[in-house]
């Protein structure tokens, strides 16, 4: 899957096999194996690991312990216990949520390069995959914008869960913008916005499509300039390097696009320079699919 970002890649395959500094299991309150991912990383790392994990006397859910890796090619395994789902009563989301917290701390103390996380809870333990990929990358984003310096990378076990986190991947983004009253605000002031400055923003598509002299900076600043304080934006553009995006099309999310706007349009601003046609293109285009199906 295509993220345009170093910081957090998603993935099928087989977590096993991931030269990721660390690994995440998503184990049992023993500790001492299981089924699925968890029987999977035991009988891959050997018989140490087992042993040491006995050591440990469990672990409570919601919680992470960190061990050697034995024979798997990263070097720690950090073993998460995520909840049963019970139909969202018994505090299922704040636990999972909980999972991904402690194992991000984990890295950020241990500074761990890179981490590896399965898709905890959603196999046996019945947690609904959609629910369950918004709490990660919520949680994930959070640490990137706050403490976490390396990369994350989410293996899923198939393409159906891959799918689960790209759809709701850019919309979980928006936590690089700050906390959840940041994010709200920012999101009713795009969500206020007229019809009639989508059309007026959206007539401009032909001229520059002929290659027409585009407005300055500062009127590209007052047009597309949504992203105000509280909310950082500049988190986000750090995290996906606009300015190395090949084109917006991936993302389908108007408060995302309208961030890229705001840099856009403060870099011009800052440099006096002009937004080419093609900048601007680059942008309207993507919009325009958006609001026009919504």
């Amino acid at each position: 899957m295509e993220t345009y970002s170093e910081r957090i890649k998603i993935m099928v395959g087989d977590i096993t096999q991931l030269p990721t500094e660390a690994i995440v299991n998503a184990a049992n309150r023993s500790l001492l194996g299981g089924g699925g991912v968890d029987g999977a990383i035991q009988r891959a790392a050997g018989r140490g690991l087992l042993q040491e994990c006995r050591t440990l006397g469990g672990c409570e859910t919601g919680q992470c312990k960190m061990t050697g890796a034995y024979n798997l090619p990263c070097k720690r395994v950090i073993h998460a216990v995520g909840p049963v789902w019970f139909g969202g009563h018994q505090g299922e989301s704040g636990l999972l949520a909980s999972c991904y917290d402690s194992a991000m701390k984990l890295a950020v103390e241990h500074n761990l390069s890179s981490i590896a996380f399965p898709c905890i809870s959603t196999g046996v333990y019945r947690f609904p995959k959609d629910e369950a990929a918004r709490i990660a990358l919520r949680t994930v984003f959070k640490h990137i914008r706050d403490d976490y310096e390396g990369q994350v990378v989410i293996c899923c076990f198939s393409r159906d869960d891959e799918e689960y986190y790209r759809k709701c991947f850019w919309e979980e983004s928006l936590t690089l913008l700050g906390d959840h009253e940041a994010v709200q605000g920012y999101k009713e002031k795009i969500d206020a916005i007229t019809p009639e400055f989508w059309d007026e923003a959206f007539s401009l598509i032909p001229q520059l499509e002929q290659g027409a002299k585009p407005s300055n900076g500062r009127g590209m600043e007052r047009k597309y300039g949504f992203c105000t304080s509280p909310a950082d934006y500049l988190s986000w553009v750090h995290c996906f390097n606009v300015d190395a995006m090949p084109d917006y099309y991936n993302i389908n999310n108007v408060y995302c696009l309208c961030v890229i706007a705001t840099f856009l349009a403060r870099k011009l601003y800052w440099t006096g320079s002009c937004a080419t046609p093609e900048e601007l293109l680059k942008f309207l285009r993507p919009v325009r699919e958006i609001v026009l199906r919504s």
